[in-house]
């Protein structure tokens, strides 16, 4: 009785879905758990992750980097969003819709409507942005943009939290209002990769390694969802890209082929495409798996366990193990202010460093006097350790590069924590003799540099104090 209309709907359809279910509790808790993963699979987090630190080693490294989100907002999921939008505002206001709008909502299949929360919240937008006594378009297309604009303010707004930014936002829809899926059409047809058959339009994907020829057309008439894939990469490399990757989630690893066969087949070299797909990530809590979110019941967002353990820690959590491996998120291991926790432990090691120069401060030493150091004559096995780790890391960035995974740097900065750890227990670096001091220090002031840019490639802060 407390809940509001909306979310009693929400409800009555999950306990319909559950009766319907024949009393296997079992096999609903596994999809619920199934939609947790997917969620943080598809949206914003493990991938969103991947492709930023990435674009910041290759960068790094001096190549020429844009980092470009592929927005699917043509089609008819995009139509099923906007009656979703009508639907939930015949709920909350009634009065609100047109009697065309109403009548096309009450004649829509309604399981091919959203049943997220997100979806009142556009509704709720959507109403108190435009009154009722204001005029508005009337039909799906108004409420479909309204639904578009408000997912990508969304979007955008959950990126930024992440520590990530877009060059650019590609709308689908441009490959349509620039002509750019039908010019694709016409090169693949005069290069004879396209048939009709059964009323429908095939590219010939089979002639370059495909498993069976795919349909770009429909006997409608409408464009499949390939239809842009093709589109959109030949547009890339017009652009005058010379390599591109995608990042996708497993769960596309039908479509990696066909794409490629459309690469090759607009005259494109296919190997100048790659495409990461990056596993499932798996929540945890108590040594138990997450089965729902607090919020809806439905999946947990990034911007949920951003508001749990922070950027930080989700940023070095997600990059804890290559794309094509799972991840399991420990929540209780991120929040810790303790050494157990791998992005606690690093991020200690560089406010340390920051510590022991305001100490060195205090006694006349400064940063710029670690350049006049000497080597000792003779090294300890910590010190010697540590020079070790330090020159290997351009060695690490360029693997993280070759390999397309950051990984390998968060394995890299554990290590490093680890040696100065033994460095600074068994070295003292201020109580010395002058030599050995600024020997020490530029071995500190070393450390803290590796650190804070080996974070800053994963995306993660560098604090100087904890």
């Amino acid at each position: 009785k407390t809940l509001d209309a909306g979310r009693r709907s929400l409800l009555r359809q999950a306990l319909t879905d559950l009766s319907a279910a024949d009393g296997q509790i079992d096999l609903f808790e596994s999809a619920l758990r199934h939609m947790v993963r997917r969620h943080l699979e598809q949206g914003h987090g493990r991938g969103a992750a991947l492709g930023d630190s990435l674009a910041r080693i290759f960068r790094h490294l001096g190549y020429a980097v844009s980092t470009e989100y592929y927005v699917n907002d043509v089609g008819n999921q995009m139509r099923n969003l906007g009656v979703s939008v009508m639907w939930r505002i015949l709920e909350l206001r009634p009065d609100y819709l047109t009697a065309e709008e109403r009548a096309t909502v009450e004649g829509w299949n309604k399981e091919e409507l959203y049943k997220g929360d997100y979806v009142y919240d556009i509704a709720l937008a959507v109403t108190g942005r435009y009154p009722k006594t204001v005029s508005r378009p009337e039909g799906i297309d108004f409420f479909r943009q309204r639904g578009i604009e408000h997912t990508l303010e969304m979007i955008r707004t959950e990126l930024e939290r992440f520590g990530v930014s877009m060059d650019e936002w590609f709308s689908e829809g441009r490959l349509y209002e620039q002509n750019l899926v039908d010019k694709s059409l016409d090169t693949l047809r005069r290069r004879g990769f396209l048939k009709e058959e059964a009323g429908a339009l095939w590219f010939l994907s089979t002639k370059f390694g495909d498993d069976k020829d795919r349909v770009i057309k429909r006997k409608d008439e409408r464009p499949t969802y390939f239809a842009s894939d093709i589109a959109y990469h030949a547009h890339k490399f017009e652009r005058g890209f010379g390599r591109l990757i995608d990042i996708w989630g497993t769960d596309h690893h039908g479509y990696v082929r066909r794409v490629k066969a459309a690469v090759e087949a607009m005259g494109n070299n296919p190997d100048d495409l790659t495409i990461l797909l990056y596993q499932l990530v798996s929540l945890v809590r108590g040594g138990k798996p997450v089965a729902m979110s607090t919020r809806a019941g439905e999946f947990v967002t990034l911007r949920e366990v951003l508001d749990e353990v922070g950027k930080d820690a989700c940023r070095f959590f997600f990059a804890m193990r290559s794309p094509d491996s799972q991840l399991e998120f420990d929540l209780d291991l991120a929040k810790k202010q303790a050494p157990e926790n791998p992005v606690f432990y690093v991020q200690y090691v560089h406010a340390r460093c920051c510590s022991i120069f305001r100490e060195s401060e205090k006694r006349g030493f400064f940063v710029e006097d670690t350049s006049r150091f000497a080597p000792p004559e003779e090294l300890a096995a910590e010190e010697r350790g540590l020079l070790v780790r330090l020159v290997s890391y351009p060695d690490v960035v360029e693997q993280c590069r070759r390999d397309m995974s950051p990984h390998h740097l968060t394995t890299y900065l554990l290590a490093l924590a680890g040696d100065f750890h033994r460095f600074y227990e068994n070295c003292r670096v201020l109580d010395e003799s002058r030599k050995v001091m600024l020997f020490r220090l530029a071995l500190t002031d070393a450390v803290r540099v590796i650190i804070r840019s080996g974070l800053s490639l994963l995306g993660v802060g560098a604090p100087e104090t904890m």
